[in-house]
């Protein structure tokens, strides 16, 4: 049993501080790893008399419950007693079941109320220590204070120490003398608890004494006991007024040295994170603060400490900026918390808002506060808790840390004080430029100055560009050079200058390019002059004084902007006709590709015309390169450019761009600034493009208006973001800009950039440029005009004043609901409006919808008729059945709707809405297509209080239609409607809408009584009589269940849940942000559609709010809850109210659709009103989403939970029952399966209970779950057979898991345990179902009908469907009439291409005959054609029912031929004999296809052999199956198999016979072999020969001698039977089985067998099989080889055939190998020389062995030495793990005897994952073997050490087997084991003899050991005996072998059990027996094996 209780030793270190100690009583809680913790622990009975005084360790020993490996722990007190408070040092715990792990917890805090951050509760994290580990620790710390004016401090100075086993504490470092002088260095040496390798460290001083101001250069620290000394850069102030006013800074290891070893570089995994806060303080009165504001962040699953913002000025209007270190990443933040201590005169604060940029992740986050800080403000909080607004956030590349030194030269006048640029430029891009940060002391003649920035990835540097930004004559700089590091990959760059930077030296530049070297670069760029010769035109005014400058381009970078000041020609730069020559310097260009020239518009005259530019290199190795211009760069010439890009060639295709952009309809929102805008495509971008200078002539940017611009641009791809703003310049310079379309033609592609807000230096946050993303883009569907006639009629009050939509509903789709309206007043009594819309091509109309949905006085309307014209490119195929063309114009299609009825609640049927049908003509009655009449059963629950006085309306789904929304006003059964436990039918006419998919119900919550429970509806169809069920079960209410009064429900087939509709329903949570402006909100009702990518929701009105009893009022958000059917990602929404109420104007913020089930939440801005306008017929928008947040939310989705409960006697349960899904990485939560609420009918005895729940989605594998219950209720005892899960995802397949249980779930009955573990025991891979349409054609000629009942079977090459009837046909209530088209659908399994089909008919019915013309099936991709044109009659032609017919291109397919006539083909019959196995498991019930291949590629398709007379293909019996089928000749091969995928599947196949009765022909086909996925080979098809008759049947057996070799590894033997089955190239042999006896296959051994194999010819390959007998034994087997010695014949040797493995078989491998034969030992040596080497690298089995990085090796011989050989990890295949065992193989030139290895670790750049172990950076090996495959020696490598990353390798030498064994048999220590033997209480069981056993371990096995103690007698009847023996240490124990020796004596016994206990570690392992031994027993056995049960 396991260990439910066990006692833990805790010692508590009470801190050394003053007061330190408590008088409170203190607690502890442990928690586990596996997510257990104890209960609360009083902690006393210390050692010590009074517990927890200052400097004094406590030791108690306390009872909890045995939670496994400790990860943290929570300390606390209850501040009770005089003195409370306590500094708590640190606490040790150890587990006393396992001693010799310890787990240490470091606080260094107070918990005290009056202390620090005021806390009395602290969770600490565990670090777990192995015994051998010190817990003392010596450190010699060096510090070096900087050589700067005022670098010493006077503070006291602290160091805390981080290391990957914990930490230190705060250390003060004080040596009592005076340390930190400028230029000074201070040793300390410290002793503390080891921290294992550090990783960082915090230094830091309290800012006490008169100069506190620090500048640290660096720390070395010394870890005197393992001889590493680490190295931590500064340089840099800890100060409150130099540099970052920072006083405490994490500093992390340059390097890490080890005394004999090179450096080995830091891991970047442990830099901190850089966050950059910037704080807006409002614009407000007495805004300001003087207090000290702090910080504190949130992730998603830690917290950064407070943090405060020192010397931030916080005054009104300021924006402060800090940078501050993380250790954690918390990016992106879910919340951030800032306040201040209320300290100073004036503490009220107003914060406006916090923006939070983090660089290693590119996120940028902005969190609204708009809100006081302040006690006597406001709701008077001086902390908040700010939510990021999502629509502001920015994302950019992530960014990398950099160090940058600048070593300035050691010139007199070397040092400068102007601003230093860079810009870094990588294979992978550039960086932005780096603004070095000026000092008064930076950049002095002969200073170093270190700075540290965030750099995107740019790949390796190849150069760098620094400039010097002033143009002050006096400013130069001698720069020495720049020396860079990567803190990713620790790799440092040099770029070297040794020149000026200087107006008035050397060259006069200030622009350096300098080359880079260093890592991976093998030799760097040169440095090249560029003459670039500028040639002006000759135009009149051509020359310019303006200054110009250039940008020169290659395809890795550029030269950064030139200006071009110092013409080589010419005094006078640019002038008329002249020709201009300047130097560029800059690093080699490699291909230059275009320029970018210009000029600043400065001068008297700036115009310029210029002709080109030639670019050549000064020492003429290239070709010049040209670049034409001929333009002006003038604003007043030209398009009024005064910058051009220039590329080598002036004729790229250039495509259109249309540019929409629409100005917001607020007040002042237009602009008179210049507007520009810039476009980023994934081919390039443009130039900045001025749009004040281009096509549009009238003023632009006005209030509400769209500006149109067209501009033709080089592609640039897909269109990835846009930079769009103003100069600011003019008095109207804010601009309030809505959104911009950029409509690209060429590419079908439009994108909407949403904008909504200001651009604006006095709004918002003051910007006026924003770059923004596509909100969305689209393909843009073909728009088609209709033209919409509308007839009034001519009665008294047929005019409406109400807002009349239509609806058009066609063969591909349908429309919108459109809103009919024009300029004039419309729907006036007698009169005809004519409106033109355009609208998607909705392909022939079928039917219009039209009314209008308002009760209003003079909404009533009496509508004659509607005419709308289609206008077309092309003639539809509907036009030759409907005739619809009546028009002058061919591409005209005319449909008049007749209707002449009223749309009034009032009159009439009381309608407001129609459907209407089209009639031919005008006058014509409505065509065929008659309204049926749906009867509608509603059920209202048997609930209190389940009635409803609401109106209730339901709208009714069909396959391509849907009736309208119908109001239920009459119910045919009852007055009073919707009562409880009632029936109420309701009739609803409509046009037939087919199969009946979904419904949605809805009430208006109007009424007293308005909640409703609707337990379900039913609609019957009259026309084919069948019944659909909507299960509904949940309320309709405001205040009940989910608060929903809509609903959508999707049809079942009976009356409880169909779950496989469940995946359809997706839950959408609509957040409703109304402005907090005055007069925001609203009183109107609202109503909002989404449109998705796969369909909209339709209008739905937002009712119930769940957050706000008065929704949409000012400054609310509300929430809203609707489930709808599954529309896929948002694209839009509309968004809108009906006016009503007394203030309908709504100012809306914006609107927020979180959908779980995709993860995301969409954004979707408005700010602005929602009325009506002159332009706006409703009162509604249209919004698109902004770019939509990710990683934020989780993945939901919906799981199927089928429970079954067993059918034992009192299985069933009154318990609460939960259950917990696990997956790969991740679990969901657990969640309750029955309740308190639900227990009703559940969980009894036999029930299979099915749940749905939408939880956390955990991925497509699921590992295991947990299930149980919690012990409530009158009968809990619940015996649980299985549990069944799967993931509902439409579209997909999924998965069904089967997890086995069949035991108890209580606690008085088997283990007592109430909680389950349950791994799957296998899963049934779920199948696609395809909607397929049938149409069946009737022929035209007499009599040709049918009353009989038609049945249809289809055939595919996948699959085929069971025999259907053709009952409900959807196009015609009497089907099958002649000349008649029948629709009918079936759905299936995919059935892959159709080829054939079977139809018949049963003859019944009084005009049974019926004449088939064709048949046509469809599915999503293509129509299969089958022509019959015969009758199906008892009486006519051939008086066949039945037909099989071929479609139509099938021959073509089979035969590469032309198409041929089925008349022609032949048919002949086929008899197919099966014959199963004998085996009592031989049998399957899965389906069962063959195909039958005959001579030249002539085949049948696959056909499915179906058992009509038995459910299965019995065991041991004969199936015969007629087929009829092509004539494909002499039958050559059969193709058979199943698609069965579990073990109850397996089909053991005898032999297959096919006779050709008409051509009396019989063929053979023997398989002999299992067709199984989880037995023999794992195959589920194969393919037989036809076995000759002139063969032999019967092959001659040949005896062999069979040589198996077990490997050396540890644990390499099996406790399995062996079969092999050698395959040759006549056929394979019969498996041979080998039972495991004795010490068969066991480690290092090697076994011999005789046997005999069918001759199979010459041997191609073993195959090898292991068959475990029990899950617990060993049941994986390392096979070194197989030898097969073929015994000698008369005049032939002896021949051996070798199969090689050297790997496992097991589980990974499904229980065999195929092994190919190696003809001779010199296979591996190929033609070229090389030689193949086979490497088993083993990972140790320790925590955190294994590594998610590279390994690497180089092999070296006494003849060569190999290249670098690189073991990859990926993410797809993860190698090198904890425990693993991996095998790779390489060629290489011969190395010789093997002497030496160089074994290495290197970090991989592709891709970092990591694991749930550690970060993968350390890599424990335990050893490694190399096989040379040339001569088949195995060389050793023992290794036993870690690797550390990044060095040069570590060498390993080459040990011999003997020397191997010996090592690891020295390597094991001596342990003692204790043997208790437990007798049986059974007559005479009790022996005399003598007993021996051996134990056997994953280290070893003893020898035998006789169990005897002196003057005793042993082995009595029921007795219990204690043995102690002592052996070197076995490992986890596998196996005991006990045997005893027989006697004259009394010989017989019974074993009950045998207990061993290693008394090292107290583990007991139990190894149970109940068996007798000896002579007179059953099996006569006196020996036996027993198998380990762990029990500790």
């Amino acid at each position: 049993m396991y260990y439910l209780v066990t006692t833990y030793e805790i010692i508590v270190y009470t801190g050394g501080k003053r007061n330190a100690g408590t008088d409170s009583q203190v607690y502890v809680t442990l928690f586990g790893k596996n997510g257990k913790k104890t209960g609360k622990i009083h902690l006393q009975n210390s050692n010590n008399k009074d517990p927890f005084e200052r400097n004094q360790a406590d030791k108690f020993h306390v009872q909890g419950e045995y939670i496994g490996e400790l990860i943290k722990l929570r300390i606390e007190h209850d501040n009770s007693g005089l003195l409370s408070g306590w500094f708590l040092d640190r606490i040790v715990v150890t587990d006393l079941n396992d001693s010799k792990t310890k787990y240490t917890a470091t606080c260094n805090k107070w918990l005290a109320k009056d202390e620090d951050d005021k806390q009395i509760s602290r969770e600490l994290i565990l670090t777990k220590q192995a015994s051998g580990i010190k817990t003392k620790n010596q450190y010699k710390i060096t510090i070096y204070t900087g050589n700067k004016k005022g670098a010493g401090t006077d503070a006291n100075v602290f160091i805390t120490l981080y290391g990957n086993l914990g930490e230190t504490g705060a250390i003060m470092l004080d040596s009592k003398k005076k340390n930190f002088e400028v230029g000074q260095k201070d040793e300390f040496t410290i002793e503390c608890p080891s921290v294992g390798e550090l990783n960082k460290i915090l230094i830091a001083h309290n800012n006490k004494g008169l100069a506190a101001g620090w500048f640290l250069d660096r720390i070395l620290i010394e870890d005197l006991s393992n001889n590493h000394t680490y190295e931590f850069p500064c340089y840099k102030w800890l100060a409150k007024d130099e540099d970052d006013k920072q006083i405490s800074r994490f500093l992390f290891p340059k390097k890490s040295t080890n005394y004999e070893k090179e450096p080995t570089t830091a891991i970047f995994t442990d830099v901190g994170i850089s966050y950059t806060i910037t704080v807006y303080t409002g614009n407000k009165t007495n805004a300001g603060t003087d207090a000290r504001v702090y910080i504190v962040m949130h992730g998603k699953n830690s917290s950064s400490s407070k943090i405060f913002l020192n010397n931030g000025k916080f005054e009104k209007k300021s924006i402060d900026k800090f940078t501050i270190d993380v250790p954690i990443n918390l990016s992106p933040l879910a919340a951030l918390d800032i306040g201040h201590d209320n300290s100073g005169i004036g503490s009220g604060w107003y914060l406006d808002k916090v923006i939070v940029e983090c660089p290693s992740t590119g996120i940028k986050q902005t969190f609204p506060c708009n809100n006081w800080l302040a006690d006597n403000e406001g709701d008077k909080r001086i902390e908040r808790r700010l939510k990021e607004d999502l629509s502001l956030r920015e994302t950019n590349p992530p960014a990398i840390p950099w160090y940058i030194w600048i070593y300035t030269s050691d010139k007199k006048g070397a040092g400068t004080n102007g601003q230093v640029n860079l810009v870094l430029y990588g294979y992978n891009g550039k960086s932005k430029t780096i603004k070095l940060e000026r000092k008064s002391d930076t950049f002095q003649q002969g200073h170093c100055d270190q700075f540290a920035t965030d750099i995107h990835d740019i790949g390796i540097p190849f150069k760098l560009r620094v400039n010097l930004n002033n143009y002050n004559l006096s400013t130069s700089w001698h720069l020495d050079r720049i020396e860079m590091q990567n803190l990713k990959t620790n790799q440092q760059y040099t770029f070297h200058c040794g020149r000026w930077l200087s107006k008035i030296e050397d060259d006069k530049q200030i622009i350096r390019e300098l080359p880079a070297e260093g890592s991976g670069i093998s030799r760097p760029l040169p440095i090249i002059k560029y003459i670039v010769d500028v040639y002006t035109g000759n135009k009149t005014g051509a020359g310019t004084d303006a200054n110009v400058f250039i940008n020169i381009y290659d395809e890795c970078g550029d030269t950064g902007v030139r200006y071009l000041e110092y013409s080589l020609k010419n005094k006078d730069k640019f002038e008329q006709n002249q020709v201009d020559s300047f130097i560029i310097e800059a690093v080699l260009l490699k291909q230059i590709r275009k320029i970018r020239i210009g000029h600043d518009g400065t001068g008297s005259h700036s115009g310029w015309f210029l002709n080109k530019v030639v670019i050549r290199q000064d020492d003429q190795r290239s070709e010049p390169t040209t670049f034409i211009c001929n333009r002006w760069f003038a604003v007043d010439e030209d398009d009024g450019k005064i910058v051009r890009e220039l590329t080598l060639t002036q004729h790229l295709d250039k495509i259109t761009y249309n540019i929409k952009i629409k100005t917001g309809d607020i007040f002042q929102a237009g602009t008179d600034a210049d507007v520009h805008l810039k476009i980023f495509g994934e081919k390039g971008n443009t130039d900045r493009i001025q749009l004040r200078t281009t096509n549009n002539t009238r003023d632009q940017f006005e209030r509400g208006q769209i500006d149109n611009f067209t501009f033709e641009i080089y592609d640039l791809g897909k269109i990835e973001h846009i930079l769009i703003g103003h100069n600011g310049k003019n008095s109207g310079a804010g601009w309030f800009l809505d959104w911009i379309e950029i409509n690209v033609p060429i590419r079908h592609e439009l994108y909407r950039f949403t904008c909504n807000r200001w651009l604006d230096k006095k709004e918002g946050d003051g910007k006026i440029e924003l770059d923004l993303k596509p909100s969305d883009i689209t393909k843009k569907p073909t728009l088609i005009p209709y033209e919409v006639t509308v007839f009034t009629g001519d009665k008294a009050g047929a005019g409406t004043d109400a807002k009349v939509f239509i609806q058009i509903y066609g063969s591909y789709g349908k429309t919108e609901e459109i809103i009919l309206s024009n300029r004039s007043d419309s729907f006036e009594r007698k009169s005809v409006d004519q409106f033109k819309i355009e609208a998607p091509d909705i392909g022939p109309i079928q039917k219009i919808r039209i009314g209008h949905h308002s009760e209003n006085f003079g909404a009533s309307w009496y509508l004659e008729k509607v005419l709308i014209q289609r206008y077309l490119t092309f003639k539809s195929d509907q036009l030759k059945h409907l005739k619809q063309i009546n028009t002058s114009n061919p591409n005209v299609e005319e449909y008049w709707f007749i209707c002449r009825q009223w749309f009034d609640k009032d009159q009439g049927d009381k309608q407001t809405i129609r459907e209407l049908l089209p009639t031919i003509y005008e006058h014509d009655n409505v065509i065929s297509n008659k309204k049926v009449t749906y009867l509608v059963h509603v059920f209202t629950g048997d609930k209190s209080g389940a009635g409803t006085d609401a109106n209730v309306f339901l709208t009714i789904y069909g396959q391509n239609k849907d009736s309208g929304e119908r109001q239920l006003i009459k119910s045919k059964t009852n007055s009073n409607r919707f009562e409880r436990k009632q029936e109420d039918i309701f009739e609803i006419k409509s046009l037939s809408l087919g199969r009946l998919t979904k419904i949605k119900i809805r009430h208006d919550n109007k009424g007293l009584s308005s909640a409703w429970y609707l337990d379900r509806i039913e609609i019957a169809d009259p026309d084919t009589g069948f019944r659909y069920y909507f299960i509904c079960e949940k309320w309709l209410a405001v205040d009940e269940g989910d608060k929903m009064l809509s609903r959508e429900i999707y049809a079942s087939e009976n009356k409880s849940h169909d779950l496989s509709s469940v995946c359809q329903i997706t839950t959408y949570r609509i957040n409703v942000i109304t402005s907090d402006k005055f007069g925001s909100g609203t009183n109107a009702k609202v109503y909002i559609i989404i449109f998705g990518e796969l369909n909209n929701t339709g209008k739905i009105s937002l009712v119930t709010s769940k957050t706000n009893k008065d929704p949409f009022e000012k400054g609310h958000k509300d929430l809203f809850e609707i489930e709808t059917i599954d529309i896929g990602q948002p694209k839009k929404i509309i968004i809108g109210h009906d006016e009503s109420g007394f203030a309908s104007d709504w100012l809306l913020e914006r609107v927020e659709i979180d959908i779980p089930t995709l993860g995301h939440t969409w954004i979707f801005p408005c700010g602005k009103r929602i009325r009506k306008t002159t332009n706006n017929v409703q009162a509604e928008v249209e919004l698109y989403p902004i770019e939509m947040s990710t990683g934020i939310k989780t993945s939901y989705v919906p799981y199927e939970i089928k429970v079954y409960t067993s059918k034992l006697s009192g299985a069933g349960t009154d318990a609460n029952v939960y259950i917990q899904i696990y997956g790969l990485k991740k679990s969901t939560d657990q969640v309750m399966l029955r309740n308190t609420t639900d227990r009703q009918g559940k969980f009894y005895m036999g029930s299979i209970d099915t749940f749905i729940h939408e939880l956390e989605d955990v991925g497509d594998s699921i590992e295991k779950i947990r299930i149980g219950h919690d012990n409530h209720g009158f009968d809990t005892a619940w015996h649980l057979d299985r549990v069944e899960i799967r993931r509902l995802i439409k579209g997909q397949k999924t998965k069904r898991y089967v997890f086995r249980c069949n035991c108890w779930l209580a606690k008085d009955k088997d283990d007592g345990s109430i909680v389950r573990e349950l791994i799957p025991e296998n899963f049934i891979e779920e199948k696609f179902i395809k909607k397929y349409l049938v149409d069946v054609y009737t022929g035209d000629k007499s009599g040709s009908s049918t009353d009989a009942n038609v049945f249809l079977t289809i055939y595919g090459d996948k699959n085929d469907t069971d025999e259907h009837e053709l009952k409900y046909s959807q196009t015609n209530k009497n089907k099958f009439e002649r000349n008649q088209i029948d629709r009918f659908i079936i759905e299936n399994n995919d059935l892959g291409n159709i080829y054939k089909l079977k139809i018949r008919h049963d003859n019944s019915g009084m005009l049974a005959d019926w004449f088939l013309e064709k048949i046509e099936i469809k599915d999503e991709k293509q129509t299969y054609i089958f022509n019959c044109k015969q009758w199906l009659a008892m009486d006519k032609n051939d008086s066949k029912l039945e037909r099989i017919f071929y479609e139509k291109k099938y021959q073509d397919l089979m035969n590469g031929t032309k198409s041929v006539s089925h008349t022609t083909e032949k048919f002949i019959p086929y008899i197919v004999k099966i014959k199963t196995g004998e085996a009592s498991d031989a049998g399957t019930s899965a389906n069962v296809f063959i195909r039958l291949i005959g001579s030249k590629d002539r085949q049948t398709p696959m056909m499915r052999l179906e058992v009509t007379h038995r459910r299965y293909f019995e065991p041991g019996k004969i199936e015969t199956f007629p087929l009829q089928e092509l004539d494909i000749g002499d039958i050559e091969m059969v193709e058979i198999e199943h698609n069965g995928n579990t073990l109850a599947d397996s089909w053991f196949l005898d032999s297959v016979i096919v006779e050709m009765p008409t051509k009396g022909r019989t063929f053979y086909f023997v398989c002999n072999d299992w067709l199984s996925k989880c037995k023999g080979d794992g195959k589920t098809k194969r393919i037989l020969k036809v076995q000759g008759l002139n063969n032999i049947s019967v092959r001659p057996l040949l005896p062999y001698v069979v040589k198996i070799y077990t490997g050396h590894m540890d644990n390499a033997g099996c406790d399995c039977d062996v079969s092999l089955r050698l395959f040759g190239m006549l056929g394979s042999s019969s498996e041979y089985m080998i039972r495991k006896q004795g010490g068969n296959f066991e480690q290092s051994a090697v076994d011999m067998f005789q046997c005999e194999f069918e001759d199979v010819g010459k041997p191609i390959k073993l195959r090898v099989a292991i068959f475990p007998k029990s899950i617990h034994g060993r049941n994986h087997w390392y096979l070194e080889k197989i030898q097969l010695i073929k015994h000698a014949k008369q005049n032939i040797n002896e021949e051996t055939y070798s199969f090689v493995l050297n790997n496992w078989i097991g589980h990974g491998t499904d229980y065999y190998f195929d092994i190919p034969y190696y003809i001779n030992q010199c296979d591996s040596l190929i033609s070229n020389g090389i030689v193949q080497y086979e490497i088993v690298v083993v990972t140790s089995d320790l925590q955190n062995a294994g590594t998610t990085q590279h390994g690497w090796i180089i092999i070296e011989g006494n003849k060569n030495r190999s290249e670098k050989f690189l073991m990859k990890n990926t993410v797809h295949q993860r190698i090198l793990q904890r425990g693993q065992t991996n095998t790779f193989t390489f060629g290489c030139q011969p190395l010789g005897e093997l002497r030496r290895i160089i074994l290495g670790h290197q970090e991989q750049h592709e891709h970092l994952f990591k694991t749930h172990e550690d970060d993968g950076t350390v890599w424990h090996v335990s050893h490694i073997t190399i096989t040379d495959l040339s001569t088949g020696i195995k060389y050793e490598f023992p290794v036993q050490q870690w690797i550390t990353i990044n060095n040069d390798g570590d060498i390993f030498d080459y040990m011999n087997n003997r020397e191997y064994f010996i090592t690891q048999e020295h390597l094991r220590r001596v342990i003692k084991y204790k043997i208790i033997v437990h007798k049986g209480y059974v007559s005479g069981a009790s022996t005399d003899t003598d007993v021996s056993i051996i134990l056997y371990g994953t280290l070893g096995n003893t020898d035998s050991v006789i169990l005897k103690k002196n003057n005793q007698n042993l082995f009595e009847l029921d007795g219990v005996d204690e043995y102690v023996i002592e052996c070197s240490e076995l490992g986890k124990l596998t196996k005991l072998h006990v045997e005893h020796h027989k006697s004259m004596l009394s010989s017989e016994c019974f074993l009950d059990q045998i207990e061993v206990i290693n008394m090292n570690t107290n583990e007991k392992v139990l190894f149970p027996c109940k068996q007798n031994f000896g002579t007179q027993y059953n099996d006569h056995e006196i020996q036996r094996d027993l198998l380990p049960i762990y029990t500790s």
